[in-house]
């Protein structure tokens, strides 16, 4: 019986020009574990997440996705939780709590299990995954690996019938791979739960699996037992992916039993090696070139004082030109090592010298990038246009320009990282994990680029838990145990010594064949010949250090006046802040300069401060306003505004309670009936309550300065950028919120509905497309909001509150009372909406397009 079934699956991201699964057909049985492999961008990852509704990427699609016969977007969120484990490449994205006893916990916190059933399934996965050291750990200090093992645990608690794992060993060393391939074997077989995982390291999951689905270009091409493969509908990438073993049954021939793991393929080899000769493979020596690149004598690092050290008396020299591969555990400080050698951590003893520039391409490499589109933050590198066009297709980028840098694939965001760094052209290169999450191709490719970069005098290190390419392409290696590097030598003298850190093939050929460490090895000894492989190598541009343009002395001069620009400004709003609190004597008397003051110094920062020009924005399209913000609409226009009148001409006595009252009730019924009646999703709840937190945020770090906050440039872009129910939430809120750090009273619901009409207005101008969402007009609208919208309403609410008499004279003594303090509410939301309206609405406006929800 099928638990997960896709049928003619086409799938096309929203902004995409060609789809990135075509008519996908799959069925995947109960208690089966079904491999999914094929190139980096291929659409795994995309086909995993569409199993998942609450996971699945937003874009156009047509076919069919069943879950137990069941259309699986008819599955509530909570059986989704239930029912559907899902592991991605990227634990960073996965961990939302500071400790792993909560992360394992949290599932099942949110699922509302008792206290006895959580502590029970959280000690369970914590031994069932070797967790137990680290269970009252915080989750910022994991390794990524420890982070990918934590995430699977925590996938487990809840007992799905279907775990899905995208890539979880892209970050784990080969003994806690073959740990975590041993869980899911046990988890598949003894447990019965059906297990799709998509893997670029077949070596461990290839013989464990049932079926193995081969992806190319977003479509299936081959869908086979991998007991019985039928390697002709295989392309040359695809079967240099292909384990050890088959690789070399492949490669002699292909006749008789397949064998899939490293024990069936020594029986294969013992069975036709003849005993009587000796069969073994030249050493490939290399020798240290005498001018050292990094040279490390003695090193010692720690994290904190009392801590012990990650780092413990290291010693290391990398001669110039040298690819130098440094293996080992998980958390046992190969990345701290490259962020020494790089200059981001300094060791307290020991010597460090480092010839020429390093950089290092971090394990997370999002990390790198800030701009919208991938071809932007390569700009940002270099100004020579044939040189990222060179770079773009060393790197296998082309037609990925325009995409944004968070929406690649993990393969593809670690090749796009990788030319950010080479377009630096730093002299020594430190590469924390650089073939995670790509297919064999590009290593391929990669290792032929490295060499021909160390043939031009770059160095390069290299961590990594991938045995294969290091023994296939560094010059040196070495493990990391202990805080020290052990066993330095040639891949082979390093691999052959090993009895578990070592190739596959090293363990195939073990007392078979002398010195093979890799497939091309055993083949090489047998006499069988290797196909060259054809690489696009870089031009002499890519080794050419660039010189100062005219451009670039301009532009430090630009920044130079900028800072001085800022420096005077901030020293006007000092200045006009302090007058306003009549901090200085001599404007004392003057009541309107100081605030006069202080909007032209706010004006006058906000330019200084912007980038100087308008960020590009998507025009918004004219969209007709629904009838649910029509109601909220009319709510809010009509029928508050003559609660208000009707109250002060007709109540004598204790008048602002009732109306207070019956504002709010006005407010919230309408919206608690409409928005709850959509069942808004868990990303569109999340969205309101960060924009919310924001804003209580920011007024209560601006609590000194009167008036001067960001609160309402908040709640103006929530509005112009989801619409008016959501500005309205937002505003009304923000005010709700931050009232219990600063007092409830009767002035709350005046807040209340004042701040959620500034946020409801917001989104019909600027969220219906009614008005450009241009830099100065979100400005000059905040500017207005807040002295004729926030003022006009709040200020009069006084004489409810004060039992004051309502006339035309009273109402302009209040509104013009307040004046001085709604302008410089006015001015610091103009100003905070021209420096941060533009990049903010960037980034929500691709929020939108990527998750497709809100009106």
């Amino acid at each position: 019986m099928e638990i997960t079934a896709v049928r003619d699956l086409t799938f096309t991201y929203n902004n995409a020009s060609s789809p990135a699964l075509k008519d996908i057909s799959l069925s995947v049985g109960r208690g089966e574990l079904v491999l999914v492999c094929g190139p980096s961008g291929c659409g795994k990852s995309t086909l995993l997440r569409c199993l998942k509704p609450v996971l699945a990427p937003k874009g156009e699609r047509s076919g069919e996705i069943l879950f137990a016969g069941s259309p699986a977007e008819q599955l509530d969120e909570r059986r989704q939780a239930e029912a559907i484990g899902f592991v991605s490449q990227d634990p960073e994205r996965m961990i939302v709590t500071d400790k792993v006893w909560h992360e394992l916990a949290f599932s099942l916190e949110s699922l509302g299990a008792s206290k006895s059933v959580i502590r029970r399934r959280t000690a369970e996965m914590s031994a069932f995954f070797g967790l137990d050291d680290l269970f009252c750990s915080d989750t910022a200090t994991l390794s990524g690996g420890q982070k990918q093992l934590l995430a699977l645990a925590s996938a487990m608690t809840t007992r799905p019938e279907l775990l899905i794992l995208d890539e979880p060993t892209s970050q784990l060393d080969p003994i806690s791979a073959g740990k975590l391939f041993d869980a899911v074997k046990k988890i598949n077989r003894e447990l019965g739960t059906t297990v799709i995982i998509s893997e670029h390291r077949l070596e461990e999951v290839f013989p464990i699996a049932d079926r193995v689905v081969f992806m190319r270009e977003g479509r299936i091409v081959c869908d086979q037992r991998p007991q019985e493969p039928d390697l002709s509908k295989l392309d040359s990438t695809a079967l240099q992916s292909l384990p050890v073993p088959v690789r070399i049954w492949n490669g002699l021939g292909g006749e008789g039993s397949c064998p899939l793991d490293v024990s069936s393929g020594r029986e294969m080899l013992a069975g036709m090696l003849d005993k009587e000769k000796e069969y073994s493979v030249p050493l490939r020596s290399f020798e240290v070139k005498k001018e050292i690149a990094v040279e490390i004598s003695k090193l010692r690092f720690r994290y904190r004082k009392e801590s012990s050290d990650v780092l413990n008396g290291l010693e290391l020299a990398v001669g110039k030109g040298e690819f130098f591969g440094i293996l080992g555990g998980n958390g046992v400080g190969k990345s701290t090592l490259l962020s020494v050698i790089a200059g981001q951590k300094k060791p307290y003893c020991g010597k460090l010298s480092v010839n020429g520039r390093a950089l290092v391409l971090p394990q997370e490499p999002s990390s790198l990038f800030c701009r919208d589109k991938l071809i932007d933050d390569l700009s940002e590198m270099t100004s020579d246009r044939e040189l990222i066009s060179e770079v773009i297709g060393l790197c296998r980028l082309k037609g990925l320009e325009g995409r944004h840098p968070f929406d690649l694939s993990g393969g593809e965001l670690q090749r796009a990282a990788l030319a950010k760094l080479l377009l630096a052209r730093p002299d020594i290169l430190l590469l924390d994990e650089p073939t995670k999450g790509t297919d064999q191709l590009f290593k391929i490719q990669l290792a032929e680029l490295i060499k021909a970069l160390c043939d031009r005098g770059m160095t390069v290190i290299a961590v990594s838990h991938d045995v294969e390419f290091c023994a296939s392409y560094c010059d040196r290696c070495s493990m990391l145990f202990s805080g020290e590097l052990l066993g330095t030598a040639s891949p082979q003298e390093f691999f052959t010594g090993n009895l578990f850190y070592t190739t596959s093939a090293a363990r195939m050929t073990k007392n078979l064949i002398s010195n093979a460490v890799t497939a091309d090895d055993v083949l090489t000894a047998l006499g069988r010949s290797i196909p060259p492989t054809e690489n696009i190598l870089p031009t002499d541009k890519l080794y050419k250090k660039s010189e100062t343009s005219n451009g670039s002395v301009k532009k430090k001069k630009l920044s130079k006046l900028r800072l001085f620009a800022r420096i005077a400004s901030l020293a006007m709003l000092a200045v006009s802040a302090a007058g306003c609190m009549e901090l200085i004597p001599a404007l004392k008397d003057k009541k309107l300069l100081p605030y006069i003051m202080l909007t032209v110094s706010v004006i006058f920062a906000a330019f200084s401060f912007s980038d100087g020009k308008t960020a590009p924005h998507t025009k918004s399209k004219r969209k007709k306003p629904t009838v649910k913000s029509v109601i909220c609409s009319l709510s809010a226009a009509v029928l508050i505004p003559f609660t208000v009148y009707a109250g002060s001409a007709f109540l004598n006595t204790g008048k602002y309670l009732f109306v207070s009252l019956l504002v709010m009730l006005e407010a919230g019924v309408a919206f608690l009936f409409i928005y709850e009646g959509r069942r808004p999703g868990t990303r569109e709840l999340v969205t309101v309550a960060v924009f919310t937190a924001a804003a209580v945020a920011g007024r209560l770090a601006f609590y000194m300065l009167p008036q001067f906050k960001p609160v309402l440039a908040v709640v103006v872009i929530s509005g112009a950028a989801f619409g008016s129910q959501t500005g309205f939430l937002v505003g009304s809120l923000s005010m709700l919120m931050s009232n219990f750090m600063f007092g409830q009273g009767p002035w709350t619901p005046w807040q209340m509905f004042s701040m959620g009409l500034v946020g409801l207005i917001s989104g019909i101008l600027f969220g219906h497309g009614i008005i450009p969402k241009r830099r100065e007009i979100i400005a000059l609208f905040g500017f207005f909001s807040a002295v004729v919208i926030y003022g006009g309403i709040v200020n009069p609410s006084t004489l409810f509150i004060m039992h004051n008499e309502i006339n035309a004279g009273t109402l302009a003594a209040v509104y013009s009372a307040g004046l001085p303090l709604d302008i410089i509410h006015g001015a610091a939301s103009l100003g905070f909406l021209y420096v941060l309206a533009p990049s903010v609405l960037k980034k929500l406006d691709r929020l939108k397009a990527k998750y497709d929800f809100f009106e």
